[in-house]
């Protein structure tokens, strides 16, 4: 796994590469998990929270603070032509690997 997520991650530019962070669905994949298995595992195992069901996945602060998780803005754009910020939940290099120990040993 961590010679798959090497190589990608140095093709990436100087800028991107001081933090390097996946979706979950992407992390999922990574860690060869299915995304809603990967998704029920950090939510059952407090890393991830919603406030309401039509909101999106937050991470818990304690969580952001030790780098595992992070949030990103993303702008998705409507039909209707407004663009809209969301925070989506990222997972880092130390994420994967914290996960990987975790999860997939």
């Amino acid at each position: 796994m961590s010679n798959f997520i090497t190589e990608h991650v140095d093709q990436l530019s100087n800028q991107e590469k001081s933090s390097p962070d996946f979706s979950l669905s992407m992390s999922a994949k990574l860690l060869k998990l299915s995304p809603k298995v990967f998704i029920e595992l950090l939510y059952r195992n407090k890393f991830i929270f919603k406030r309401s069901k039509e909101t999106a996945w937050e991470s818990y602060q304690n969580i952001l603070d030790r780098e595992i998780l992070c949030h990103r803005v993303i702008n998705i754009k409507h039909s209707t032509g407004i663009v809209v910020p969301h925070l989506q939940v990222r997972v880092t290099l130390k994420g994967l690997t914290y996960f990987k120990n975790r999860f997939c040993s």
